[in-house]
């Protein structure tokens, strides 16, 4: 299974949260896939650190465009990387379990809803064909020049969002909470209480806190190394 995630060096003043992720996060989401999976795993890291060094056989590949930013991560979409099928996530994810319900679905693009303003999408893990892939490359590619500098796609701070952009120019064939109910986790409203759910797979760490800083959760030293 393909999965995509990207590391780059934050630009301008993006809230803090974006930064302060190095290589070493890019190998813990790796082994954390391949603990978890019985197909092969390729992780994608999309990079603009040059000398990023990396203990895992993870691939690296450059982004295209020089906007930089939550712009940048527009890319992590891209045919040439998706394939036949890939999931896209983010550097703030540990994999707690089993994830073959996640890599057996089918549909052209499955998101978890924001936690906070459902029915809207969220970011932190798409799965999505190569059909799908395709389809909002192209959209992308014909509008970004003036996308990028659209006021509808802007959010915190007046950064452009590749997040918004998602929310306003796709939809999502299923949501994860329908597709594989309870295995796809928000740390800050799923596990307010700290301890993981019975059919939890995924939990993704939007904003704050980030996994660094619950480390003395044991669930979290267990899966995030």
């Amino acid at each position: 299974m393909r999965y995509i995630c990207g590391l780059f060096r934050p630009a301008g003043n993006l809230p803090r949260y974006s930064s302060g992720y190095s290589g070493l996060d890019v190998d813990r989401l790796y082994r954390g896939l391949s603990r978890n999976t019985d197909e092969e795993v390729e992780l994608v890291v999309v990079t603009d650190y040059p000398d990023a060094e990396f203990d895992e056989p993870v691939v690296t590949a450059e982004f295209q465009n020089e906007e930089r930013g939550w712009a940048c991560l527009m890319e992590l979409y891209r045919p040439d990387l998706v394939g036949d099928r890939a999931v896209v996530l983010g550097l703030d994810t540990i994999i707690v379990g089993n994830l073959a319900e996640v890599e057996s679905q089918t549909a052209d693009v499955v998101a978890p809803y924001d936690p906070y303003h459902k029915p809207e999408l969220c970011n932190a893990i798409i799965s999505l064909s190569g059909k799908a892939s395709e389809e909002l490359w192209d959209k992308w590619s014909s509008r970004r020049t003036k996308d990028l500098e659209d006021p509808r796609y802007r959010y915190i701070g007046g950064h452009f969002s590749e997040m918004v952009w998602l929310r306003q120019n796709i939809t999502p064939d299923a949501w994860w909470s329908d597709a594989t109910p309870g295995q796809i986790a928000s740390y800050k409203v799923d596990l307010v209480g700290g301890e993981l759910g019975e059919r939890t797979r995924v939990v993704y760490f939007h904003g704050f806190p980030k996994p660094r800083e619950v480390n003395y959760r044991k669930w979290v030293q267990e899966n995030w190394r």
